[in-house]
């Protein structure tokens, strides 16, 4: 079980490691510097920004979902817009094309 410290670290980890090719497959000349936190509930992950949350009850039963944590990278390095309902499916689509790409692909 990861602890939300412990998940943060692992987090800034997988940040450290895979932001470079997420900004290559998404064309980004900028890496931005995020900040990582985790709470105790909640969705899975979620963007702000450069602001990245996870939730350790998640990744308490999930404790290898890399794909989750870069999925919600891709969003922060696409500085991708406020959630618009009308743009959403790109804005996912374009999270889920980078982990799938990435060898994390979800089902």
């Amino acid at each position: 079980m990861k602890t939300a410290r412990r998940l943060e670290t692992w987090a800034r980890q997988l940040y450290d490691s895979y932001a470079p090719a997420i900004a290559t497959l998404i064309g980004a000349d900028q890496i931005p510097d995020v900040r990582i936190r985790a709470a105790r509930a909640g969705s899975p992950g979620w963007t702000n920004g450069a602001n990245v949350g996870f939730s350790a009850s998640w990744f308490a039963e999930h404790p290898d979902d890399v794909g989750c944590c870069l999925h919600e990278f891709t969003h922060a390095i696409m500085q991708a817009p406020v959630y618009e309902s009308t743009t959403a499916w790109l804005t996912e689509g374009i999270a889920d094309y980078v982990h799938d790409s990435l060898g994390f692909d979800a089902s």
